[in-house]
């Protein structure tokens, strides 16, 4: 590897890494809304996701995923989608964070993991970060 193209790869991984993405921004909310041991939760499920994408890479499935692209923006947009209703329904609010009464249950907690394994292959910054790593 040149110099020159290795000093871009480097550039774009450092500019890739100081803007946040999805991810960070649902850890924030979970944390904020449902308190520490549930934003945790949430980046336990953020990595396990992250591993299982960087196996499938590994297992050289990255050209079976291209093959069905379709799927990969069918749920791109179902994301968006579920973006945008969580923006209606927090405008719709009335602003006030939940009292400490109400504490995640096990449910939340469940969730939580979900949505943090279930962000990765969503979030194309990880996707196109990983293949790289890998190849």
């Amino acid at each position: 590897m040149s110099l020159n193209l290795y000093l871009t790869y480097l550039a774009a991984c450092v500019v890739l890494v100081i803007v946040p993405g999805p991810t960070v921004t649902v850890i924030i909310a979970n944390s904020l809304r449902y308190g520490t041991r549930t934003g945790l939760l949430n980046v336990a499920g953020t990595q396990l996701g992250l591993a299982v994408m960087i196996g499938i890479v590994i297992l050289g499935l990255a050209s079976l995923l291209e093959a069905i692209g379709w799927w990969f923006e069918v749920l791109r947009l179902a994301g968006a989608a579920y973006l945008i209703w969580l923006g209606i329904k927090l405008f719709r609010s009335d602003g006030a964070l939940d009292s400490a009464e109400s504490a995640p249950s096990r449910a939340a907690d469940s969730f939580s993991r979900i949505r943090g394994a279930d962000e990765q292959p969503e979030n194309h910054r990880a996707v196109w970060g990983a293949i790289p790593t890998v190849h």
